[in-house]
């Protein structure tokens, strides 16, 4: 996937936007603080996930930190990449958008609905709790519904 792909399917206001790779897990390390050094406190991002063979992710519309807690962040959305093109799955719960800790990668929704590293292991987990809506015409649920997976690749696109 690349980013010109999913800018088109973002908010109006952003796909204008040129996107530009800010953190890669191949390159830049697989952990939480690595995460962190490169995506912290820089605007909006794209969060491409590779995984069982899957390509799935989310739009954060608000800054990611360390400091621990929910973000509200309204307009952002999961989504889960098929061959029949892009499904979304939006924001039913704004205040609830993004958890940030230190101890995790990415974090979406309450409960996690979809939570990289938690608490600084190599526990990755889908968990649609009801933060983001499941999309009724998607006939296969996100990422297969896989509670736990292994995570390939993670790529963090942020835009100029």
């Amino acid at each position: 996937i690349n980013a010109e792909y999913m800018g088109v399917h973002l908010p109006a206001g952003l796909q204008m936007c040129q996107w530009t790779l800010l953190y890669d897990s191949r390159i830049d390390g697989a952990t939480p603080s690595a995460f962190h050094q490169a995506i912290d406190n820089k605007g909006p991002t794209i969060v491409v996930l590779s995984a069982d063979q899957q390509t799935f992710g989310g739009f954060a519309s608000a800054d990611w930190h360390s400091a621990g807690g929910y973000r509200p962040a309204p307009g952002s959305f999961l989504f889960f990449i098929q061959d029949q093109g892009l499904d979304m799955f939006p924001l039913s719960s704004p205040g609830h958008a993004m958890y940030c800790a230190a101890d995790k990668g990415p974090a979406f929704g309450g409960g996690h609905d979809l939570c990289i590293w938690d608490t600084g292991g190599a526990v990755c987990y889908t968990n649609l709790t009801g933060t983001y809506y499941s999309n009724p015409k998607n006939s296969t649920p996100f990422c297969n519904s896989k509670l736990k997976f292994t995570l390939s690749q993670m790529q963090v696109f942020g835009h100029q």
